[in-house]
């Protein structure tokens, strides 16, 4: 779906993709093995290969750098050479992924050298991540290319050709046969015209590795582990509400610090989103003329439907045993269309479903603003973990107000786990969503609803205060009509 204000958000500078919160317990150095701040590297000393854990309290060691003057990335972090740590990488992302059934590991992704990619405006940082846009890429003819030059014609001229589907045995429409972009469709299309004229759009963004993630071993290890979960993630997930990775860097992983991915450009996240309601709504939108409230209700709609796509999203990740443990409205953002997209996979991981009850997943992982509070607590966990964050994420989408005020941090963790804290509803809110509200809230886990429920409520609530309907066919399988959707545009 394309949400409204798609046309004023083309110029809009944003720190998609990384994550600015301090709120962020767990940064992008965390994964399922660190949970103290010892550092992985040390079991170079160990002959058993037992996993150790890294440290990631995110302090720069600059004494820990080994500069080469040949390169712009040192040989060695600390006492470690840097080959050996990407080999520590590569054993940390396969432990990981070993037994995942989602990843789709023959899918095959373009693959460009940064010396082809001319990068463009800075887009933003958080972690040990930076992003900036694509301006131009310029392909090395003497490199291989990935398709005959009929084969690159037919691609350009099939861009509204649907995605084909190799689903799996479970149904789970991850396939080996997608259509990718290719490298030379990549370099043609990489900025097009906006709709206003004149300036052109860049449509690709590259997300690569800070300096400062060189400045501890540890650190290291971790960020390139987090960049290779989200790489695998999104080549296997297709909804239109998941950001698409159009490429990664040649001998991704292998390359180490000069490993990157490249995603579609976003021009706006949720968080400025809201800012931008707030502002309409305390600017009065007209309201006060609108004696039949129209426009407060499309104003509503808007809103609902935004959420009802983020709905969709998370339905799709569940109904493919991931836990996404990270939704906050700064991992949402607006695509040049308008479409909301789910990003940073770096904290999510998938979940047995066949086993009953719940799952002993790394506790104290997320935002803490928007964070279950069986998470907080480290108690073990299921998917019900994300529909506790996304009746935050709705408060705030109706109310347009940060959860908790001005509250932080462990006064927030303390409130919400032991004083039952949560915020406070408004009684002129639907009272669908009220009764919602209260659900996704619940302490206990099993009466919170699922996400197909929550897509079903909001459609519904949406449909009764819009002029323009929501689709039955696209909220009651919108991950089918993901798997045909133009995946070209």
């Amino acid at each position: 779906m394309t949400s409204s204000n798609s046309n004023n958000t083309t110029n809009i500078e944003t720190n998609y993709i990384v994550s600015k919160s301090s709120d962020r317990l767990s940064t992008t150095s965390k994964t399922e093995e660190t949970m103290t701040n010892t550092s992985d590297v040390d079991e170079k000393e160990q002959e058993d290969g037992k996993e150790n854990q890294e440290q990631n309290d995110g302090t720069p060691k600059a004494s820990a750098i080994n500069d080469n003057s040949n390169n712009d990335h040192p040989l060695k972090i600390g006492d470690y050479d840097m080959d050996y740590l990407i080999e520590r990488a590569t054993k940390k992302i396969d432990k990981r992924t070993s037994d995942w059934d989602v990843l789709n590991h023959s899918l095959d992704v373009p693959k460009l050298s940064i010396k082809e990619i001319e990068m463009g405006r800075f887009l933003g940082e958080g972690g040990f991540f930076k992003v900036h846009e694509i301006q131009k890429i310029t392909l090395d003819k003497s490199a291989a290319d990935d398709t005959s030059e009929s084969e690159a014609r037919e691609l350009e001229e099939l861009q509204d050709m649907t995605s084909r589907i190799c689903s799996d045995d479970k149904g789970s429409g991850v396939g080996s046969a997608l259509i990718v972009q290719d490298r030379r469709f990549m370099e043609k299309n990489c900025c097009r015209p906006s709709q206003s004229g004149g300036k052109l759009n860049c449509r690709y963004a590259i997300k690569m590795m800070k300096k400062g993630a060189l400045s501890d071993p540890g650190l290291f290890v971790n960020t390139l582990v987090d960049m290779a979960i989200e790489a695998k993630f999104l080549s296997s997930l297709r909804h239109p509400n998941i950001i698409k990775m159009r490429g990664i860097s040649t001998d991704f992983i292998a390359a180490g610090a000069d490993s990157f991915i490249i995603l579609d450009r976003l021009y706006q996240t949720l968080t400025e989103r809201i800012a931008s309601w707030k502002d309409k709504k305390e600017n009065g939108f007209g309201f006060v003329f609108d004696f039949r409230g129209k426009k407060s209700k499309a104003f509503l709609a808007e809103r609902l439907t935004v959420a009802f796509d983020v709905a969709n999203a998370l339905e799709y990740l569940h109904d493919r045993n991931i836990i996404y443990r990270d939704l906050k409205p700064d991992n949402l953002g607006f695509d040049v269309r308008g479409d909301v997209k789910l990003f940073d996979f770096g904290l999510a991981t998938e979940f047995d479903k066949e086993k009953h009850g719940s799952y002993k997943l790394t506790g104290d992982t997320g935002t803490i603003r928007y964070m279950a509070p069986e998470v907080a607590m480290e108690q073990s966990y299921t998917e019900k973990a994300d529909v506790y964050s996304f009746g935050i994420l709705l408060w705030q989408i109706m109310s347009l107000e940060t959860p908790y005020g001005k509250l932080h941090g462990g006064k927030i963790e303390y409130s919400v786990c032991h004083l039952g804290l949560r915020p406070k509803l408004d009684p002129s809110w639907p009272p669908s969503v009220l009764k919602l509200l209260e659900d996704c809230f619940a302490r206990n886990p099993p009466r919170r609803p699922s996400m197909e429920v929550i897509c079903t409520l909001l459609q519904r609530e949406a449909n009764s205060l819009a002029d323009k309907k929501i689709r039955d066919e696209e909220w009651m399988d919108k991950s089918k009509t993901a798997q045909s959707e133009r995946y070209f545009e």
